[in-house]
């Protein structure tokens, strides 16, 4: 079962995010809600997180949705959005990004806790 929608729309979308990011001759709001359409988009692999990570583009996927992450976001958190704005004042979308990174990055995390070993 293929993802939808698929990766190559996701990266089409980056590269609209990047151009709204830098439109300056409109307000962080105004973007923010153009931008949010995008992210409505973008949202949708958020319930397919599994099959997001399976296969031979597991990658490209993963790479695509943190390639978004790093055009709205401050590195090296990634907790302040770049336009100025605070994540409560962003459309709904925005949460909704930020909660699927927070889950997509836990899913990448082995399911048993590393075992530190000391050798003294």
């Amino acid at each position: 079962m293929p993802l939808k929608p698929p990766l190559a729309t996701v990266q089409a979308l980056k590269d609209v995010v990047l151009a709204l990011v830098q439109i300056t001759s409109s307000t962080p709001s105004a973007r923010a809600g153009l931008i949010a359409t995008q992210l409505e988009t973008v949202n949708q692999w958020s319930s397919q997180i599994p099959l997001l990570l399976e296969g031979p583009d597991a990658t490209a996927n993963a790479n695509a949705v943190f390639a978004i992450r790093k055009e709205l976001f401050a590195a090296p958190l990634f907790k302040n959005c770049i336009l100025g704005l605070n994540l409560s004042d962003l459309p709904p979308a925005f949460q909704d990004f930020v909660t699927f990174i927070s889950k997509l990055i836990l899913a990448q995390k082995p399911d048993k806790p590393v075992t530190k070993v000391s050798f003294r």
